[in-house]
């Protein structure tokens, strides 16, 4: 898992730095997965590094629990890439292989809870309404991840 800062705009990464995680998918093989992108999430939490980044970076809007950033995830060809968008872009790149399972829980909020192996802190994103956590599950359920996606009620 890899933690990045992003200074331009369009939340790219440059191809040197996904390179290690199999680069962009393809055009083709984007139309075969039917996407690539996620829905937006809101990002509650994750491991020390990206927090502090987010508390010392980020917008101060963000520092209450009520204005969460909202960030979205992006299949590379060997890995996963989330954004997180908090007046600066913020992006963790990861092998799939690093990702033990996902885990979808209903809670009064809605919930997404992404657990990595490299990590003993699990990234936790919210979800807006039942439909948006029936979309994400979807999304999990493609053939390129090999991970147990759990939907708990």
């Amino acid at each position: 898992m890899e933690v990045f800062t992003l200074d331009n705009l369009s939340g790219t990464l440059e191809p040197k730095q996904v390179a290690p995680y199999g680069g962009y998918v393809s055009f083709w093989q984007n139309l075969r997965m039917g996407g690539v992108g996620s829905i937006k999430l809101l990002f509650k939490s994750g491991n020390r590094e990206i927090n502090h980044l987010l508390e010392t970076l980020g917008s101060k809007r963000y520092a209450n629990e009520h204005q969460m950033p909202f960030a979205n995830f992006q299949i590379l060809s060997e890995g996963l890439l989330l954004r997180i968008h908090a007046h600066q872009i913020f992006a963790i790149a990861m092998h799939l292989e690093e990702i033990q399972r996902v885990e979808i829980t209903r809670r009064k909020n809605g919930g997404v809870v992404l657990f990595l192996n490299s990590s003993p802190t699990p990234i936790e994103l919210l979800v807006q309404n039942l439909p948006a956590a029936k979309l994400i599950a979807r999304y999990f359920r493609k053939r390129i991840f090999d991970f147990e996606v759990r939907v708990l009620k």
